[in-house]
This record gives C-alpha cells, structure tokens and sequence, in this order.
C-alpha cells in the first residue's frame, strides 16, 4: 500500500479509530431518535439542494476565470498535435497527459472552495441532520454529545454540499424510493 497516494484514506480511518477509542473510554452516549416523514422529506431537504446548488455556481464562478485560460491553451496544444499533418503519438500522448493532469489539479482545487464554502453555510445553519431531530429529543442528550453531534453534523452537511446538489437529490430519491416501495408493500398486504 502506498501511503503517500492513499493518505485521504489512511487519515480517515486514523481518525474513525480515534473517534471510536474516545467513545469506548468517555462518552456511552445512547442513540439519537430521527423523524423522517417521507411526505416532508424533500421539503425539509430543500434548503440543502437549494444551497448545493449555489456551491456549484459560485465554484464555478471563482475557479472557472482562474484556470480556464490555461486549459484552454492546453486544449490547444492537443488538438494541434492531433491534427498535424503527421501526427506524432508522442506529442499527443504528452498534450493529453498535460491537460489531464491539469483538469484534476482543478478539480482539486474545485473541491477545497467547494468544502470551504460548505463549511460556511453548514456552520451557519444548513445542515443535513439537525433537521431530521427535534430539540425535544436532543435535549436529552449530554452537553458533550450535542456537542459531538453538531460536529458530526456540520462536516457530513459541508461535504455533501460540496458534493453537489446532484448528490443530494440522489440520497434524497433513494430514500423517497425505499418509502414509497414500502408504503406500496403495505398497502399490497393490507388488501389481502
């Protein structure tokens, strides 16, 4: 295993053993209750998909001028390379490899303001979990695990909206799926 190219995992699971070591020795907290009313679920989703999608544009907006240029010029390059008279394989080899390297450099870059600015809004107020509970049944919990949950709330939250709001919608169906399947199932069985 290479850990320099495999860090993102390697810091992961570092840190899920982490977090697992601490509630072995600290916390015993006990569950979360979450209410989720399929009828409501795409409208308490909304403000989630409405603010990923204006990550994505604002991405777009302050990535897009900075790097375009230069992979354009990149472009360029690879098509003049393929379209010479004789085309030399090395040449388009190495303009397709330079360009590749270049649109994942910015798609890198795409993501850290994509997770900073989900940070922002999920430190704000838009979140993915909180609106699933209701304060009756987190006030039950330790300071410590409300605490805890926020956190675990505000980085699930920054990275789906840094996702895109593509992602979101997808989660969002699967779960509406699964409850109109079930909805269906049970409504089969009780005509019988």
């Amino acid at each position: 295993m290479n850990l320099k190219s495999n860090w993102p995992i390697v810091a992961a699971s570092a840190c899920a053993a982490l977090l697992l070591a601490a509630y072995v020795a600290f916390a015993r907290w006990g569950g979360l209750n979450f209410s989720i009313d399929p009828t409501q679920l795409m409208s308490t989703m909304s403000p989630l998909l409405l603010t990923a999608g204006f990550i994505e544009r604002a991405v777009e907006v302050l990535v897009s001028p900075w790097r375009d240029a230069e992979a354009n010029k990149k472009q360029a390059a690879l098509d003049a390379a393929t379209g010479a008279g004789t085309p030399d394989a090395n040449a388009i080899k190495t303009a397709g490899d330079d360009l590749q390297t270049y649109k994942g450099q910015t798609q890198q870059y795409a993501l850290g303001v994509a997770v900073l600015l989900g940070f922002a809004a999920a430190i704000v107020g838009v979140r993915a979990l909180w609106p699933l509970l209701t304060a009756p049944k987190l006030s039950g919990a330790t300071g410590a695990q409300q605490a805890a949950f926020l956190a675990v709330d505000v980085f699930l939250s920054a990275v789906m909206l840094a996702g895109g709001a593509t992602g979101i919608h997808s989660v969002i169906s699967a779960f509406t799926s699964y409850f109109d399947a079930t909805g269906e199932k049970a409504r089969k069985s009780a005509t019988t």
